[in-house]
């Protein structure tokens, strides 16, 4: 986990902004890197697999006693397991329900493929909840944040480096969940 937050930190683009802030706010570079920390820390996902498998029996249960099981299409399954073996994947499902992300990671937890790193709203991130969604893969992102440089190139940094290392991404570009689908 450090190591993966000081490649992060020290990436140059970030490095670069955290210099042009500190000039820019007239404060100290220790200042705007103890900023940069806790953004990420907020930020990031930290994969616990404890967690994830309480998450997993949870959602078995869920899945088997609400609903009548899971079905799947197992060559297609195939084919994510083999494109994240080959490089990056990024996932963009529809948001119809708040088990969709969950539902993914618990087939691909079940399935033995790398969980995905789940982009969440930054406003689903409060006590226990937070801490819970980080620790199964959910990295909380800002609604907006164009105009914020500094937290624009930790997560530039924080995305290109989860998908130089493999880790298969899922976001969901509507925003929250949609009624139609679309």
């Amino acid at each position: 986990e450090e190591t993966i937050k000081e490649t992060i930190l020290s990436a140059t683009a970030v490095a670069a902004e955290a210099r042009q802030q500190a000039a820019v706010r007239g404060v100290p570079e220790s200042t705007i890197q103890a900023e940069c920390r806790r953004i990420l820390d907020r930020m990031r996902a930290s994969v616990n697999i404890y967690v994830v498998r309480f998450l997993a029996v949870i959602m078995r249960r869920i899945f088997n006693n609400i609903y009548s099981g899971i079905d799947y299409n197992d060559d297609g399954l195939e084919k994510v397991r083999e494109a994240v073996i080959k490089g990056p994947v990024v996932i963009v499902p529809s948001h119809k329900s708040t088990l969709d992300s969950h539902l993914l990671s618990y087939i691909f937890f079940r399935e033995g493929i790398a969980l995905p790193r789940i982009a969440a709203g930054d406003n689903l991130n409060i006590p226990m909840v937070g801490r819970m969604l980080q620790n199964s893969g959910a990295f909380f992102i800002r609604r907006s944040f164009a105009t914020d440089k500094l937290y624009s190139a930790i997560f530039k940094e924080y995305v290109s480096y989860l998908l130089r290392n493999g880790y298969p991404l899922e976001f969901f570009p509507e925003g929250g969940r949609s009624r139609t689908g679309k």
